[in-house]
């Protein structure tokens, strides 16, 4: 692989080039590199001439294989993995294999895995490490995986291994944004052009970087004090005349974002207009980096995770890898809260004690009547909060969305309300018992709507993240509504009928 070259050698060629700035890091050694010929084969052939479906069994082997001793034989098994593959076995692994591994790889190596791992695991993973150690690893990574590894240390050490950093400059921007932020997804932008430089004169400096600048649809057109003006895509520089200028060939950006933008914004601001990437510009108009398609892909599946592990009361980093005292953590204060929610809905049934002595199968339909709620609850509720999340559903909108909602409860409790009442008719013969189960269940549907969608609407009007306790508070609106409504009922009719 030639050398490439640096900021001041670039520097220059600026009589010939000087509107072009190219930012160049240093080079990576990779773990496929380094044991490319194992047995006479590439760890290309060895891996995918496998079925996808024995690759689990594989890492499950090379795991067990590094827990019994971290030795060359194990770490040759290893290095046959796919750095995805990996990436799997330090997510299984002790802390004790995962500790000998970042001390045994050499830092290309090592940096392969932490590609494909998320920033907490990868911190976790490097965290034995001294600080030389430790930025010779994140020197080999992309400025933005080292940000995001940084964040997730201790600010003290975080310092000293930046100060270690080759590449200190490109990654100290990054850790100045939040992580969840335009400014945390962007990475520094390589390649940029000025307008008056011609299409030929970028060409040749192309062709002199090769495969450095390779897999770039397009470049960033930028005037003297950094201010994007547009684009220009590889394919428009192809077929233009050599002596044409880049402000001729180029296309004004179609959307920018600021670094404080909210990734889910960036997200759908770059799937509305099928961006493959998308520049970030400071109030100035400065370009500071760019954000990729595939950290926006990376972010839809965070989202979906973390949506999905706080309508469950789980942490958003909640992982099946993550330690027994994390978890613990995590997890408790919700089971705790629940379970004042329960008790709450024990002591309205507690109150209806005389009621329900006087016909003991009112205690049968008590979670028919909860459980119908709160599963109608969560179909509401999940519905909003993730059209929320991608933004499909507005305040202004909300009255439509809650009367729509509202109706579906009506119509679905009649309905249930009708097949309960004649279940309960039919089970002990008393009109008393049909008819609060009636009662009782179209009421509740109606609340159980109102709560799925009031609720989730309410938090995000308050900018709280309306996934974070929706459930909780719509289960006990449900379980405390239904108990409430069908038990008064129930004690009602029994003294008219």
């Amino acid at each position: 692989m030639g050398e490439v070259p640096s900021r001041a050698s670039l520097e220059g060629t600026s009589l010939l080039f000087c509107p072009i700035t190219i930012l160049a890091g240093g080079q990576t050694i990779s773990l496929k590199a380094a044991f490319l010929n194992i047995d006479g084969k590439s760890r290309d052939e060895t891996v995918f001439t496998e079925e996808a479906s024995s690759v689990e069994g594989r890492v499950r082997r090379v795991a067990a294989a590094l827990e019994e001793e971290i030795s060359g034989h194990s770490l040759v098994k290893l290095a046959q993995l796919h750095p995805a593959d990996q990436a799997s076995v330090i997510q299984v692994v002790s802390s004790r294999v995962r500790n000998a591994l970042a001390a045994a790889l050499t830092p290309g190596q090592f940096a392969d895995i932490l590609e494909n791992l998320d920033e907490e695991e990868a911190a976790s993973a490097l965290r034995s490490l001294d600080h030389p150690a430790l930025a010779a690893v994140l020197d080999e990574v992309r400025p933005e995986v080292a940000a995001d590894v940084l964040q997730q240390l201790p600010a003290e050490k975080a310092e000293r291994v930046l100060v270690e950093s080759v590449h200190a400059d490109e990654i100290a921007p990054l850790i100045a944004f939040p992580k969840e932020s335009a400014g945390g997804l962007m990475a520094p932008v390589t390649i940029t052009v000025s307008d008056e430089t011609t299409v030929g004169q970028f060409m040749s400096l192309l062709r002199h970087f090769g495969r450095s600048s390779e897999g770039l649809g397009s470049y960033f057109v930028v005037d003297t004090e950094s201010r994007l003006l547009g684009t220009v895509a590889l394919g428009d520089l192809v077929f233009s005349e050599p002596g044409s200028r880049i402000h001729d060939v180029m296309q004004e950006p179609i959307a920018t974002v600021d670094p404080g933008m909210d990734q889910e914004e960036v997200a759908r601001l770059m799937d509305r207009y099928s961006l493959s990437e998308i520049p970030v510009v400071d109030t100035e108009g400065r370009l500071l980096g760019a954000i990729a398609l595939q950290e926006v892909l990376e972010v839809a599946q965070e989202e979906a995770t973390e949506d999905m592990h706080r309508l469950a009361g789980l942490g958003s980093r909640e992982r099946t890898s993550s330690t027994i005292g994390k978890s613990v953590l995590r997890r408790f204060p919700w089971l705790l809260l629940n379970l004042a929610t329960v008790v709450l809905a024990a002591a309205v049934i507690a109150a209806f004690e005389n009621t329900i002595s006087r016909l003991v199968i009112l205690a049968a339909f008590i979670p028919v009547v909860a459980s119908q709620g709160g599963a109608a609850a969560t179909q509401t509720l999940t519905l909003i909060v993730r059209s929320l999340a991608l933004g499909e559903v507005t305040f202004r909108g909300a009255r439509r969305i809650v009367f729509r909602e509202t109706l579906l409860g009506v119509i679905h409790g009649l309905l249930l309300g009708l097949l309960v009442a004649g279940l309960g008719f039919v089970l002990e013969d008393k009109a008393a018992l049909g008819l609060a189960l009636f009662i009782a269940m179209t009421a509740n549907m109606v609340v159980a709507a109102l709560a799925g969608a009031l609720v989730p609407l309410g938090f995000r009007a308050a900018g709280i993240d309306p996934a974070l306790a929706s459930v909780v508070v719509v289960t006990t609106v449900t379980d405390v509504a239904g108990f409430a409504i069908f038990l008064s009922a129930a004690a009602l009719l029994l003294r008219i009928l």
